[in-house]
């Protein structure tokens, strides 16, 4: 087992990256639909344009993940942080140096950056499954890393609000000095944590390879349905969260603004439990998680009322949290230690990959019902209890 202060960097690391994923809900909208960012669009292709600034860090992040997962495989953990940090702190810089100076193309070109080095989660979660010793020490180490980007996700929020009313690009520049210190703790504290074999080669090709064997897994192929559709709702309900609470119940930002900071900190709490009292959890509560999640998205897309709404999303947000820490613990349960990076690389892009459509069904699905979307994501959820279902009796038999 790895000492104590080897965790460290791993968990800052992902505080780094999902800050600058998170702080899009609170930036990106206001940039580009309300005349915050001087471009010279018209303002009918302003929703269009806000909706590829969301999109092009999920897109760029599902073709990194896999490479970055692959390579930690062959060269270890420390020199794949190492260089896809520094790529993370290049794409803040220049989406800071752009919102500074009012340059829209700079600000895509930071945001492909940041989201093709953002397969970090992808290390994170490979270092941990390296440094735990059984299942139970895994369900601790995953949860703890997912309450810290429950944590991030609240500071991105509020620092997004609280800072670019007086410079958009502050925020950025905190990411990219967050993450010079992220490089410097781990050049120093961070002991390699994964045994490598040098007589593996790497190459694109030996990817494209690894894709093919791994989908070739009936059980891990059960989880990653699993991950695709979980994914593919709940990002897009929680972007679509500030539109409904405005729309429906006429919700002031502020309001908005202690809600999903709310969301944030059960995400945060709910974890930090679950790695606290890991023992007494099994992978069989998996279901019954999605099915909590599943019923509660249909209470708050079928209540009239904001408190009773509240509530049911609330309750939405502790299923999810939990949900998402046991998918990846299933996941990794499924390979060796020899191929944790390549096969939670392919999770992360998969992830990525069901974000791009799940907003792009959002948005076709609330251009029809504009009420009903939570309906919807619970419909999708429903399917994959399904899913989780089949992967419980399979454990069993």
């Amino acid at each position: 087992m790895q000492p104590r202060r080897t965790i460290i960097p791993v968990l800052l690391t992902y505080f780094i990256d999902h800050f600058g994923f998170a702080i899009v809900f609170l930036l990106f909208g206001p940039l580009v639909l309300h005349q915050n960012f001087l471009i010279a669009i018209p303002a009918s292709e302003r929703p269009l344009l806000a909706l590829f600034a969301l999109l092009i860090f999920p897109l760029a992040q599902s073709l990194g993940a896999p490479l970055f997962g692959s390579l930690s495989d062959r060269i270890g953990r420390k020199k794949t942080f190492l260089l896809s940090i520094s790529g993370t702190i290049l794409g803040n810089a220049l989406m800071g140096l752009a919102l500074h100076r009012e340059i829209l193309s700079w600000l895509l070109l930071g945001r492909l950056l940041a989201g093709f080095f953002a397969g970090n989660l992808t290390l994170c979660l490979a270092s941990l499954a390296d440094m735990s010793s059984n299942e139970k020490h895994k369900v601790h180490n995953f949860s703890l890393l997912a309450a810290v980007g429950g944590f991030s996700y609240i500071c991105a929020i509020l620092s997004g609000d609280l800072f670019s009313k007086f410079s958009p690009s502050f925020p950025f520049w905190i990411a990219a000095i967050l993450g010079i210190v992220n490089v410097t703790l781990l050049f120093i504290f961070f002991q390699e944590t994964h045994h490598i074999n040098h007589s593996t080669p790497f190459g694109f090709w030996k990817i494209l390879q690894s894709f093919r064997r791994l989908f070739k897994s009936r059980q891990l192929n059960l989880f990653y349905s699993c991950f695709f559709l979980f994914m593919l709702t709940w990002v897009p309900c929680l972007q679509f969260l500030p539109e409904l609470l405005t729309d429906r119940f006429q919700f002031s930002d502020k309001s908005i603004l202690i809600f999903l900071t709310g969301t944030g900190v059960l995400w945060s709490v709910s974890n930090g439990l679950l790695s606290r009292f890991a023992y007494l959890f099994s992978p069989r509560v998996l279901f019954r998680l999605l099915l909590l999640l599943a019923c509660f998205l249909t209470f708050a897309g079928t209540l009239p009322s904001p408190s009773f709404f509240i509530a049911a999303f609330l309750v939405t947000s502790i299923a999810s949290a939990l949900t998402w820490t046991y998918l990846f613990v299933g996941i990794s349960n499924q390979a060796s230690l020899a191929i944790q990076g390549e096969v939670l690389g392919v999770t992360q892009a998969i992830g990525s990959i069901a974000v791009i459509i799940g907003l792009g069904l959002k948005r076709y699905v609330t251009s029809l019902y504009p009420d009903q979307y939570y309906i919807f994501a619970a419909a999708i959820i429903f399917l994959a209890t399904l899913f989780a279902g089949l992967s419980r009796k399979k454990e069993n038999t």
